[in-house]
């Protein structure tokens, strides 16, 4: 029976972090001198320049949502999917498909209320069946679907398992990036035994590039002989959960994109993550220091051109010498969280009928904020906070996004109305949302 309590696997959506981008690394590491000019220093990394798996003929196939309109390309080779440096396999190609055509989205929560039409559809419940006329639904279990759920998990306490493959060249590169993380935040690297996830760090000739977030089981992130300790920081970021700066949602504050000038399988690198189809939010302003932000140059058609502009002209600097202070802050948002949400939900309907199955069953929810998980000092939010809630109606994951400056909001009504004639489900209506487990709040739920 509904209203059902919040499934409680964890996931989580992540923090300038998608569940499959793969992220190349940095032809040119390029520093700022003290006067303000730019200096760029080569490695002998190709990785913006090359595709993976050069050698093999590919075929080119697209994404496109529910209207037919193009969203990605790729080139399909043996049985992955390339964009560029960008390696997808079958299941996360058909992801993004599906994605497409019933993308994540954000509502405002009292929109979900119930409307005086489902009301009056509760009232007929007992009486006369399906209102209307209105076919019934085949499928009332909520967790039928779990979609973009499913995407990109953060690491376990703090903690990720890691092997470096003996083939690697260069392994130090490797230990530097790893105790720099390990120095500049509380996350652990821990050398695998037998863990089932864990990162395997192994050789590739041409790119450096790693899964965003942990996938479960063996991931790897592919270093080739150029890319540096810089790059190794900025793949590492990848795989606890970064997306690139520039995929933020809001980037278009603060930068100018020139499409015109990517070189084609690159375009995926320069979307946001709305864009991608991956859940993701952000934090504060854009951050111009960030080890996981791009050069103005960056796979340009014409070399020396740029892509990507400050919205005054200027060019960009990718700097790849560690963690800037938003990139810790995004980290510790993360992974230490330090708000904690409460859901409190009232039932106020519990309609059964013992004879027929039919039932009418509906609620109300509250998010409270507090300053940890004792629960005693109220907390107002500094800034907005995005929840991870799943539409009742739809079962799709949605956003809802709490404004700044309350310690409490009401999140609306929920429902659910079943209807059996001997039997036989002859209508299934369903509403509201619940709040899941998400980036940003240690969640809870509490039954009044």
């Amino acid at each position: 029976m509904y209203p059902l309590k919040p499934y409680r696997k964890q996931f989580s959506l992540l923090l300038f972090v998608g569940a499959f981008l793969m992220s190349a690394c940095q032809k040119k590491e390029i520093a700022a001198s003290s006067s303000g000019k730019e200096k760029s220093q080569e490695i002998t990394c190709a990785c913006e320049t090359a595709d993976a798996l050069p050698d093999i003929p590919g075929e080119r196939v697209y994404v496109k949502d529910a209207a037919g309109n193009v969203k990605l390309s790729f080139l399909k080779k043996n049985n992955v999917y390339v964009s560029g440096d960008m390696i997808f396999n079958q299941g996360q190609f058909d992801y993004l498909t599906k994605y497409f055509r019933h993308p994540l989205k954000e509502s405002n929560p009292l929109s979900m209320h119930p409307s005086p039409l489902a009301m009056q559809k509760a009232a007929l419940i007992k009486s006369q069946g399906s209102p209307n006329g209105r076919a019934p639904r085949k499928d009332s279990s909520i967790f039928s679907r779990t979609g973009i759920a499913r995407i990109g998990y953060l690491w376990p306490n703090r903690t990720v398992y890691y092997t470096i493959n003996g083939s690697l060249p260069a392994q130090a590169r490797v230990s530097m990036a790893i105790t720099h993380w390990q120095n500049q935040t509380n996350i652990i690297f821990v050398p695998r035994t037998n863990q089932a996830n864990y990162i395997e760090f192994v050789w590739d000739p041409l790119v450096c590039a790693s899964p965003i977030g942990m996938q479960g089981g063996r991931q790897p992130i592919y270093l080739a002989d150029g890319c540096g300790v810089g790059q190794v920081i900025h793949e590492i970021g990848h795989a606890i959960g970064f997306f690139h700066e520039q995929s933020r949602s809001d980037r278009d504050n603060f930068v100018t994109i020139n499409f015109n000038n990517i070189q084609e399988d690159r375009v995926n690198n320069y979307q946001t993550y709305t864009q991608t189809g991956d859940p993701g939010f952000e934090l504060r302003t854009f951050d111009f220091n960030s080890v996981m932000l791009y050069s103005s140059g960056d796979f340009a058609k014409v070399p020396g051109t740029a892509v990507m502009l400050r919205l005054d002209g200027s060019w960009i600097v990718g700097q790849r010498d560690g963690l800037s202070t938003g990139d810790v802050e995004t980290y510790n948002y993360m992974y230490n969280p330090s708000i904690t949400a409460v859901v409190k939900y009232t039932k106020t309907r519990d309609d059964y009928d013992w004879n027929t199955g039919s039932s009418a069953v509906e609620g109300h929810s509250t998010i409270y904020f507090y300053t940890d998980n004792t629960r005693s000092t109220p907390l107002a939010l500094t800034h907005p906070l995005k929840l991870t809630v799943q539409d009742l109606d739809t079962k799709n994951f949605v956003y809802w996004t709490i404004p700044a400056g309350v310690s409490s909001f009401n999140l609306g009504e929920t429902w659910e109305y079943q209807v059996y004639d001997y039997g036989n489900l002859t209508y299934y209506s369903a509403g509201g949302g619940w709040v899941y487990p998400g980036v940003g709040y240690h969640y809870f739920w509490e039954q009044l």
